[in-house]
Formats: structure tokens, C-alpha cells, sequence
């Protein structure tokens, strides 16, 4: 096999999540493994989800990961690595619920760092993943 064909990339932006307006994918796949862009608790037209509640902008966040990695050919239990960007430790425990009714059993591997500021203004939070396929 060639290596044009072996390595081949896919650019995911399901349309479901919105136009991407700058020079990033949603994810990328790339052979067996996927790289999800940090996502933030936005809907299609980048408005922030339930204001300053961290659960329902976590769930949001959660939502737009699925999509992403189902563009891509995989399913949460594939995602090896989680990054967390929260503004506000009290955030975490809500992230802790929506990441259990995410993965269920599945504990991929995690960091979570607390930032000053995450995009798009009034985002609290911010996730990414990678996940790898067999």
C-alpha cells in the first residue's frame, strides 16, 4: 500500500455541529486513531448552552464529542485520552456526572486543568478527546 493511501487523513466536521469559520477541523482521523478538537458547550449557531449551568454545558460539550467521533467511525468507548479545560474548580463535579453517563464503565485516561479563559466568551469549560479504533 502506498503511503498517500495508508495515511490518509479525514477531516470531521459534521454539519450537525455548525460551520467551522476558522483554520481548524472539528476532529481528524487518521489511520486508526482520531483527534477530537476541544469543544465547548455551544449549539450549531456558536450560542453558549444553559448560561452559567456546568452540567448542561457539559452535556452540550459531550453531545458535540459523539458527533464528531461518529463521523469519524467510533463510539466513546474508543477514546483513550480526555483533556479538560474548566474556569471554575466547582465545575467539576458536574463534568464528573456527565463524563459517567458518557462513557459509562469506560475510563479512558484523563487531565483536567483549571484556565483563566477558555473560547467562545461564556464558555466555562472546554473537552478534548483522541480515541484509537481497533
Amino acid at each position: 500500500m502506498s503511503r498517500e493511501n495508508s495515511m490518509a487523513k479525514q477531516f470531521l466536521n459534521p454539519p450537525a455541529l455548525g460551520a467551522v469559520d476558522s483554520p481548524y477541523s472539528q476532529g481528524v482521523r487518521a489511520g486508526n486513531t482520531i483527534w477530537v478538537s476541544a469543544q465547548a458547550g455551544h449549539d450549531a449557531q456558536g450560542r453558549i448552552v444553559g448560561g452559567e449551568d456546568a452540567e448542561a454545558q457539559c452535556h452540550a460539550i459531550f453531545a458535540r464529542i459523539g458527533a464528531v467521533l461518529a463521523a469519524g467511525g467510533a463510539r466513546p468507548t474508543d477514546v483513550v485520552m480526555v483533556r479538560g479545560f474548566l474556569k471554575q474548580r466547582d465545575c467539576l463535579q458536574a463534568t464528573w456526572k456527565v463524563r459517567k453517563e458518557f462513557f459509562g464503565d469506560h475510563k479512558p485516561a484523563s487531565t483536567t486543568f483549571m484556565v483563566s479563559d477558555v473560547e467562545p466568551a461564556g464558555a466555562l469549560m472546554s473537552f478534548e478527546v483522541m480515541a484509537m479504533l481497533d
